[in-house]
């Protein structure tokens, strides 16, 4: 009889043994959980963005993101971009055309590309005839070349929730290089 009583208590020392090894302990999961069910119907995921802008080895001036878009406030943000190239870039004028948009601009504002505090030689908004103009230049020394940087960024009031139309906003400018020549501009920006 009492080799029968410990025949019994070996299988179930066994499966205790197995119990725990199998749960482990409670301190570190090393198992990645699985999920219970699938989707039968595929997910939609976002396209790729880019958050930054096109680099180019020719002088070129930009509006970024190239989707504008406004907030349910009314309101959108974007820079005018410059690439410098091979320039150094001491100072420059934007003019921005937007009558043709249904926007007001409500700010424009020295960007990074001239340094921190920039001379402003002048800035005009006028909403009536949609044209924003805007003249800066460096403080101190130009290095050549210039690392390439928003010139400019505007505040746009339009309707909530819609999607600007970069085309109705006629960009051109002009860029003066280290030496305070004009700098050969490429594409549709040139002044």
């Amino acid at each position: 009889m009492r080799g029968s009583r410990r025949m019994w208590m070996l299988p179930l020392v066994v499966v205790v043994v197995a119990i725990v090894a199998a749960c482990g302990s409670d301190d570190e999961t090393s198992v990645t959980p699985q999920p219970t069910s699938t989707f039968l119907t595929p997910i939609p995921t976002a396209a790729i963005v880019s958050t930054t802008p096109p680099v180019s080895s020719q002088p070129n001036v930009f509006l970024w993101p190239l989707e504008i878009r406004t907030g349910s406030n009314g309101m959108a943000t974007f820079t005018v971009w410059v690439n410098t190239g091979l320039f150094g870039i001491s100072g420059g004028e934007v003019t921005l055309r937007y009558s043709d948009s249904g926007c007001s601009v409500q700010a424009f504002a020295s960007g990074t590309l001239l340094g921190e505090d920039p001379l402003v030689g002048h800035g005009t908004i006028d909403n009536d005839a949609g044209v924003a103009v805007l003249a800066l230049a460096r403080v101190g020394p130009t290095q050549a070349p210039s690392a390439s940087g928003s010139f400019a960024t505007v505040t746009l009031g339009c309707p909530s929730n819609t999607a600007v139309d970069i085309p109705s906003l006629g960009l051109s400018a002009l860029m003066a290089d280290h030496e305070f020549e004009q700098v050969p501009l490429v594409g549709g920006s040139a002044g």
